[in-house]
């Protein structure tokens, strides 16, 4: 056998053993996964609603979350993530932070399940910047998208109807 051919099956081989590696961590970044809030991106599921209500310091904050495949059963499902206080440069202080997420993430709600809140079966929460984030630019908001009695879904809820 030839230099060129056992170089060409030992590059072969290193493909497909990186094709393999690159699979398992696909799988092992969609579910079951503790993701930073920084991190959360649209489209992705989170298995449980507890942990958007407090972290495990009891501050109300929350800095983690576990991810899930929205395929299986899940609570939330990201439908926006990106800016909505543009136009604040300090601060605005929490109630003025949830006035602004409750107004923008209702708006984006209807445009994603096309229904309107009101009459949905389904409910949004969301996150928005600390003031100790907002001191380190943080400026995004989180809307999340769920069952109003907090059941847990099965498959994306986009344009779901109800």
């Amino acid at each position: 056998m030839s230099t060129l051919a056992k170089v060409l099956i030992g590059v072969g081989a290193l493909v497909v053993l990186l094709l393999i590696a690159a699979a398992a961590l696909a799988v092992l970044l969609v579910e079951g996964t503790t993701v930073a809030v920084g991190s959360i991106e649209r489209g992705e599921c989170f298995a449980d609603f507890a942990q958007f209500e407090t972290d495990a310091t009891g501050t109300g904050e929350v800095t983690s979350v576990d991810r899930a495949d929205c395929a299986e059963a899940h609570a939330l499902e990201a439908y926006y993530v990106g800016p909505a206080y543009e136009s604040y440069d300090l601060y605005p202080g929490t109630e003025e932070i949830d006035d602004v997420a409750v107004t923008s993430c209702r708006q984006r709600f209807e445009r994603f399940v096309d229904f309107e809140w009101e009459s949905s079966e389904l409910d949004f929460w969301w996150l928005t910047p600390t003031p100790a984030g907002w001191d380190q630019g943080d400026r995004e908001l989180v809307c999340l998208i769920g069952d109003f009695d907090k059941e847990l879904v099965v498959g994306s809820l986009e344009n779901a109807g109800r």
